[in-house]
């Protein structure tokens, strides 16, 4: 599901795996730029998964990205090729039929009729059928999986979701109308279609859903397929030899574990590795001067968020919140901590740039002036905060210290507490954070969803509403986005909610961060999703 997602450190010696990685090639870079390692990339992040199972994948962002190229969806969005020749998938169209041939939304919209490609078969050779899409929805009902946040999200019938109507075709049941649930299949991905005759080989009667077995395996119909998988150090994947659009141009992934950002950065920059992620933006400029290096860049739909937990004093007072808005050195963020980067600055709004519902502008940051005469307003006097932030975030620290500094400029006292990723997303979760800098992403392209998951009261459907906000106007206008069918109707109601939200201001700001993904000029194919993740099955190697 959506929500925070940390990149985390993992123990390792860089030494040790330069060698390693030196033992994939025997010569990873020529002169002109181009790759010796044939079909075969070699991809640098921060960790491995921790589980290879999507129904468990906690704050780790691996775990979802390794969903994404095990197992297909049934419907994904369509793409796009920008003026500067980058490809994304378009966030202004429906989802497209994928692994299903076809779908359509029952007359009283109470279901969406499926029906399933014939001939799709699973890196095992089985095919996939309507009863491996309904053993999806048992097994996440019966481990109490992640899933299940989709299927809440979607209005999914969770005593009946699915309904077989034969080998190929099936009903997925709702409980009321809900228009969401292929956006949110096609984004979200963490309702994973499993090869169900495979996995139930591993089932045992103490491990019904072989949740033992599927931490450290997989079994799908996607692309690729986890040949071995060693937590904290790499996770090697091969290509589906059944995979039914055909063979693939990459046949084997190896992704390594690079902790460290600047090693990261440095593997690159000496060829040794075809990509590397989650980099800091002066890692970044330093290998856009690096001419077999290419970094392409785009706005995405990434946030750095600053969190004002509305429950707690003295942030609970509307004009406390607007004065921080108005203190807050964005410009000054964008230029120094982002190097003024394409795509980074404030988001329009609560809602991506591009997403439906998004506004026009954002109207605070940089007005100390407006800030002391709020304060005045509010009747509040030298108020005292607490910003907590993740020291796994390269760059958190760098910002917290400009907010401390222009907030002391305007009479609030904020005190820095520097967190663990454990302790962090400890404090995160019971929502104890009084500020908090959150760096987030909302998977699915619809203004009421990401309305709703950041500030519905309720938890089922704003699991992410870490600041406590609760405004009856602004619930009644997601719910009635949520509901209504007409695309026209969702992005009128999640604009006035929108509006709304950024008058309360229940966030001091969304900061677009850019969406960058650097590799060698000898690597192409690479198409910018909403979740941000690698979809490995586009990639290519340029002769």
């Amino acid at each position: 599901m959506d929500g925070t997602w940390a990149r985390r450190r993992l123990v390792a010696g860089l030494a040790v795996l330069v060698v390693v990685l030196g033992a994939c090639t025997s010569k990873s870079e020529d002169s002109n730029g181009g790759s010796s390692r044939g079909s075969t990339l070699v991809i640098a992040e921060a960790a491995t998964p921790t589980s290879l199972d999507s129904e468990f994948v906690g704050n780790q962002p691996q775990n979802l990205e390794a969903g994404l190229n095990y197992a297909d969806p049934l419907v994904q969005l369509p793409t796009k090729t920008n003026e500067d020749g980058t490809v994304d998938v378009d966030v202004s169209k429906a989802p497209e039929p994928f692994l299903a041939e076809s779908y359509e939304r029952a007359d009283d919209g109470l279901s969406f009729r499926f029906t399933l490609r014939k001939g799709v078969k699973s890196y095992f050779g089985n095919e996939l059928t309507s009863a491996d899409v309904k053993y999806l929805f048992e097994r996440s009902l019966g481990l109490d999986g992640l899933c299940g946040f989709v299927m809440g999200v979607s209005s999914v019938d969770k005593e009946d979701p699915v309904s077989v109507v034969d080998t190929y075709t099936f009903d997925i049941n709702l409980t009321k109308p809900n228009p969401i649930l292929p956006l949110a299949m096609a984004t979200i991905p963490i309702c994973t279609i499993y090869d169900s005759t495979e996995v139930k080989k591993h089932a045992t009667d103490s491990d019904k859903w072989a949740k033992d077995w599927m931490a450290t395996h997989t079994a799908s119909f996607g692309a690729y397929h986890v040949e071995t998988f060693t937590p904290g150090q790499e996770t090697v994947w091969v290509a589906n030899p059944n995979y039914f659009k055909g063979p693939l141009t990459i046949q084997k992934i190896i992704v390594k574990a690079i902790p460290e950002a600047s090693s990261r950065a440095s593997l690159l920059g000496r060829g040794e590795v075809d990509a590397a992620v989650d980099l800091t933006p002066r890692q970044l400029e330093e290998l856009r001067g690096n001419k077999a290096v290419v970094v392409e860049s785009r706005k995405g739909s990434a946030g750095l968020i600053l969190g004002l937990n509305n429950g707690m004093p003295p942030l609970d007072n509307p004009k406390v919140r607007q004065a921080v808005a108005y203190a807050l050195p964005v410009d000054e963020i964008v230029s120094t901590v982002f190097l003024k980067a394409q795509g980074v600055g404030p988001a329009p709004g609560y809602i991506p740039g591009g997403y439906p519902g998004a506004l026009d502008d954002w109207p605070y940051g940089n007005n100390p002036d407006r800030a002391r005469q709020l304060l005045q307003e509010a009747g509040v006097q030298n108020p005292k905060v607490q910003l907590s932030f993740n020291t796994a975030q390269a760059v958190d620290e760098e910002v917290a210290i400009l907010i401390q500094t222009a907030l002391r400029d305007v009479g609030i006292d904020v005190q820095l507490q520097k967190l663990s990723p454990a302790k962090y997303f400890e404090q995160y979760f019971k929502r104890e954070a009084q500020m908090v800098l959150v760096n987030d992403t909302p998977f699915t392209p619809d203004g009421p969803y990401v309305l709703g998951l950041y500030f519905h009261p309720d938890e089922g459907i704003g699991p992410a509403n870490w600041v406590k906000y609760n405004d009856a106007t602004v619930t009644d206008l997601i719910d009635r986005g949520l509901a209504s069918p007409d695309p026209a109707e969702r992005t009128k109601l999640a604009r006035e909610a929108n509006q709304r939200l950024v008058g309360d201001a229940p966030w001091g700001f969304y900061l677009h961060v850019g969406n960058n993904f650097p590799h060698l000029s000898s690597m192409g194919g690479y198409v910018w999703q909403t979740n941000n993740f690698l979809r490995f099955a586009s990639f290519s190697r340029k002769t």
